[in-house]
């Protein structure tokens, strides 16, 4: 109940944290403090080289009542709805040939509200959204993660002791992060020079 109380966009506006905008800037980098959907209009077309960014994982983490928190959503549907405006504008403004990395986790459904125990591909979905927006799924880095950390903090039933000693046909792997690397389409321009050795690379 207290979750729900808090996620609730239908919240009293006085429990809003006021919507502010600012910007700081020195020699070689500038930011911008605002909404991401709304000030990346700002940034120059093709003037990203990179971009390095983790989204929200649906409502997994829900970082205020703001509408204009990605997070603060109510289904799949509505969080891509959300983030399908910000993922044409980072093609808008990254570098021909440069690359958007972009850290995501899949999903666990639960029994009461998804009617069953199992896994969200939210991975794929996210994929599938930069792909129908134009970029070029790259390649993928998979962050391994300590299952028993993670039964530790998440109380995941298929990581748990308990469950592995009564019936272990629910015991599942823990879910690991992925860093999802999209390319802008055309060529690089500019030759990337790298300090890694070939031995660093293998």
């Amino acid at each position: 109940a207290a979750m729900r109380q808090h996620q609730d966009l239908t919240m009293k506006k006085e429990k809003l944290i006021p919507y502010k905008e600012d910007v700081a800037e020195g020699t070689g980098w500038k930011l911008l403090l605002g909404d991401s959907v709304e000030r990346i209009k700002e940034v120059e077309t093709g003037s990203v080289a990179l971009t390095v960014t983790s989204i929200p994982f649906l409502t997994l983490y829900t970082y205020s009542a703001s509408e204009r928190d990605m997070g603060n959503c109510t289904s799949r549907e509505q969080f891509f709805a959300h983030f399908e405006h910000l993922i044409p504008e980072w093609l808008r403004v990254t570098t021909p040939g440069r690359i958007c990395a972009v850290h995501v986790q899949n999903i666990t459904t639960t029994k009461v509200k998804h009617g069953v125990i199992g896994v969200y591909d939210f991975r794929g979905d996210v994929i599938r959204s930069f792909v129908k927006h134009d970029w070029i799924f790259h390649g993928e880095v998979v962050v391994d993660k300590n299952p028993q950390v993670a039964a530790i903090r998440t109380r995941a039933k298929g990581l748990a002791f308990q469950q592995k000693n009564k019936d272990s046909s629910w015991c599942s792997p823990c879910l690991g992060d992925y860093i999802l690397l999209f390319r802008a389409p055309g060529e690089n321009l500019i030759p990337v020079k790298t300090d890694a050795t070939n031995d660093d690379w293998i």
